[in-house]
């Protein structure tokens, strides 16, 4: 087989699960049923969707395996690397709340800033595309395919296993079908147009936390078979 003998368990963790997610996402947001489409993303502000804090949910997992990794590491090497992980999550985590701009709007009304975060302006949020997309086809895609036949032990270490290019093209797979279902009509102008991205963004996190899971506990898929 192309992923090797897998079990079950795993491929449930990897792809079908976070398939079945935001499939139920997809499905809700372009239904045509406003209450569905306001729990994935409400028009008062999309950040208070069922959407936007999955994506926050899998971002406090991350940080949460970043620092357990970093706690349990003896090697200063290996909690250096961990910790710059953690701090960069943190950072996203941040990115993604806008630094909590927009629950003390809501509270108390507009503080009047234009800047809420870094990721979402004019010019950076290409760039962010772009490397994220280099990092995933290079990372998440071309070397898992490579990895039986690399030898050094320090750099296989840090190629995930193939099964997580499925995740990745699915998440881009899915992605492209809210793309078409948005350019065809479908709930145009609703509360994530122009930002259908987030339903990709959302996979993105979950390799990510499976990439940080393979990096911290290198047998925890063994221990699953």
């Amino acid at each position: 087989m192309f992923f090797g003998p897998v079990p079950l368990r795993l491929h449930f963790i990897y792809w079908i699960l976070p398939s079945l997610w935001i499939g139920a996402m997809m499905a809700a947001y372009f239904s045509g049923i406003d209450a569905l489409r306001h729990i994935v993303s409400p028009p008062v502000n999309r950040e208070f969707g069922l959407l936007e804090n999955s994506q926050l949910v899998v971002l406090a997992i991350i940080i949460w395996i970043c620092w357990n990794a970093f706690r349990v590491a003896n090697a200063p090497s290996r909690k250096a690397m961990f910790a710059v992980f953690g701090l960069v999550s943190v950072g996203v985590f941040l990115e993604e709340i806008d630094y909590g701009l927009h629950i003390y709007e809501y509270f108390f009304g507009a503080t009047g800033l234009t800047v809420r975060n870094l990721h979402n302006q004019k010019g950076m949020l290409s760039v962010i595309k772009d490397i994220s997309e280099g990092i995933t086809i290079v990372l998440f895609a071309i070397l898992p395919m490579l990895k039986p036949y690399i030898r050094n032990p320090t750099l296989r270490s840090f190629i995930p296993r193939r099964l997580i290019t499925l995740t990745a093209v699915l998440g881009l797979a899915l992605a492209l079908v809210a793309h078409r279902l948005e350019q065809s009509g479908f709930y145009l102008g609703g509360p994530l147009h122009g930002n259908i991205a987030e339903f990709r963004e959302f996979f993105t996190y979950w390799v990510a936390m499976l990439y940080f899971l393979e990096l911290s506990q290198p047998d925890w898929a063994v221990k699953m078979t």
